[in-house]
């Protein structure tokens, strides 16, 4: 069950409404839709000689959520003691703040608390239209969401952490194909301080942030989600062509796979530079899903030189 909704503005300014304790707020929560599931786009071709279509594609719309509101009195010690304008001046008041949480066209995150678990969504405020002149004072106010799915909140807005140890560096590690170009590389060959396994909870696949350190120097990296069959490739004699020297100590290689923020950058004394060109044509943006990920990464030289991070947010299709 739903038990607060808290609204935060583009300044940090918040206001939580409690569906239990309306007075609290001065806003009674009467209805929210757009909770569920986005509606997802399913696109097809149809076929002139046989029966039915082909599938092509498919997509989730963006999410529209609508709160249904209505003024609460809330009086105040402050306002007229004439009774009639102490409600009078109570909403006023209550619908000026929704004025300040809520502007228009301008972007508010919504956390909603249910029994079980916290996620919020970010939008931008499309519509706020109160409904002055009626006996019951009430509002709808419109957001909509671009991305369509709402993260886990906590402390750290739900982004969850795996550290990766490396070899130890005078440990060799020995393969005969050293094509990590090859397809046919030997995933078992991988030792247990370069592989983890995150066990992800949302209801949809999610992009990461890969960070990946290096103590010395490093020759050819990948990055593979076993469970997948994924992998990204990264030519360090690229890096090396657009850095002007090798990939080594001190060097930092940040990786986003997220859908719509695809990137890659090296940071070194403090300047980034992108460094796109360095990861093979035909690499895939790693996603996690749902269940066991099973997550590693190798290098052709210089193993015990990495250090990796990966970062990534719980998303869900509903609350």
């Amino acid at each position: 069950m739903l038990r607060r909704v808290t609204a935060i503005n583009e300044a940090g300014v918040a206001l939580a409404m409690d569906l239990s304790n309306p007075e609290l707020s001065g806003l009674v929560v009467k209805k929210i839709t757009g909770l569920g599931p986005a509606d997802g786009v399913i696109n097809t071709t149809a076929l002139s000689t046989a029966d039915g279509n082909t599938y092509n594609s498919a997509r989730i719309e963006e999410r529209v959520i609508d709160l249904y509101l209505q003024y609460y009195d809330v009086p105040s010690a402050v306002f007229d003691t004439d009774e009639s304008t102490q409600y009078r001046q109570s909403i006023e008041t209550i619908r000026q703040k929704t004025y300040e949480i809520f502007p228009i066209k301008y972007p508010v995150m919504l956390i909603f608390e249910t029994d079980v678990r916290s996620l919020y969504i970010v939008g931008y405020v499309e519509k706020n239209t109160p409904e002055i002149f009626e006996a019951a004072s009430n509002t709808v106010i419109s957001i909509r969401c671009p991305h369509p799915y709402l993260y886990g909140y906590d402390s750290n807005e739900g982004t969850r952490v795996i550290d990766f140890s490396s070899t130890n560096p005078e440990f060799q590690f020995e393969f005969e194909n050293v094509g990590l170009l090859a397809p046919t590389l030997e995933m078992g060959d991988i030792q247990a301080s370069q592989e983890k396994t995150v066990f992800y909870t949302g209801d949809a696949p999610v992009g990461v942030t890969i960070s990946i350190q290096a103590s010395g120097p490093v020759k050819n990296i990948a990055v593979y989600n076993r469970t997948s069959q994924e992998v990204m490739r990264i030519d360090t004699a690229k890096l090396e062509t657009v850095m002007g020297s090798p990939f080594t100590s001190g060097d930092e290689l940040i990786i986003t796979t997220q859908r719509g923020g695809k990137s890659m950058y090296l940071l070194r004394g403090g300047e980034t530079t992108n460094v796109i060109n360095a990861l093979a044509r035909d690499a895939d943006w790693i996603q996690i899903r749902k269940g066991g990920n099973v997550l590693s990464f190798i290098a052709e030289e210089g193993q015990g030189n990495l250090i990796m991070k990966i970062s990534y947010k719980i998303i869900y299709e509903g609350v």
